[in-house]
């Protein structure tokens, strides 16, 4: 009964989902548009998924994530067969020849040839990939084609200075103690007294990870309980804790650079993907 209610729910998800996708992310507006089939048997494999790791059905918006990551997968694979990558592809063209080989089909036949052909490699989950991979490639490095200005470099730099901060840093002082069988030395036979600021990072090297979590859980300088694990005790005092600090724009020019560019790339893909979508209409079959 419970899988019976299950399987209804997902169904009832389904229709909810397709019904957003087709009137609220194309729109309505289509001059002969081409059809995106998701297998159904797609989205009941994710929702069984996710039942597994969650315990627990996923909401209409999960789903329709999932749908709409989907189709904008299969808009830029049907662009890619489009633009007849499929030919040019040598890793697809030797999934093709495999495939043909185990459907006896005649060498090579043209797309329009045979419909179990056309088929044969729309669905091959191989080919799928690839293409996806070619046609965000050569989506992206069009996008590289324009010249970047200093004055985008510093707009975006401003826009995210979030990601430009340096480090949590901390004063820490560390005393540790090595176990002797069930006892531990009388004295330390390491002592810090950390007087340079170090980061998280740094302190794995010193410190177990449980206790660097600890420290990092701190919102102002304390002295944490004695920590014990297998080899010995550790006691730390945090002396002082120095906030993230914003680096200047001269310091990390380069890094927003290269997070511009990236940037770049992926905002081409979600333009190309939004020119694309008016032309296409999504339907679940099976």
């Amino acid at each position: 009964m419970m899988r019976i209610i299950g399987q209804l729910t997902v169904f009832f998800l389904m229709g909810c989902v397709l019904h957003f996708i087709q009137f609220s992310i194309f729109p309505s507006e289509r001059i002969n548009p081409k059809v995106i089939t998701i297998a159904s048997n797609e989205i009941v494999n994710y929702t069984n998924r996710f039942v597994n790791r969650m315990d627990r059905q996923p909401a209409p918006i999960e789903l329709q994530n999932f749908i709409d990551t989907r189709v904008q997968e299969l808009l830029l694979i049907e662009e890619a067969f489009r633009l007849e990558l499929h030919l040019k592809d040598p890793v697809v063209q030797e999934r093709i020849n495999k495939n043909l080989t185990f459907l006896d089909l005649p060498d090579k036949p043209q797309l329009a040839d045979t419909s179990l052909y056309n088929e044969m490699i729309r669905n091959d989950l191989v080919i799928q990939r690839r293409l996806l991979e070619r046609i965000t490639a050569l989506i992206m490095s069009e996008s590289l084609n324009t010249e970047v200005l200093p004055g985008e470099l510093y707009g975006y730099y401003q826009s995210h200075r979030e990601n430009y901060l340096s480090p949590k840093r901390y004063r820490i002082k560390h005393a540790y103690w090595p176990f002797k069988g069930e006892k531990k030395d009388s004295e330390p036979i390491q002592f810090y007294d950390q007087q340079a600021k170090i980061t998280a990072l740094n302190m794995q090297k010193l410190l177990p990870a449980g206790l660097v979590d600890e420290i990092n859980r701190l919102v102002k300088p304390a002295e944490l309980k004695p920590y014990r694990n297998k080899a010995g005790e550790h006691r730390v005092t945090v002396l002082e804790i120095i906030p993230p600090q914003a680096l200047s724009y001269n310091s990390v020019q380069s890094k927003v650079k290269q997070d511009f560019l990236q940037h770049k790339k992926q905002q081409a893909v979600i333009q190309y993907i939004s020119e694309l979508k008016p032309f296409y209409w999504v339907k679940i079959n099976g």
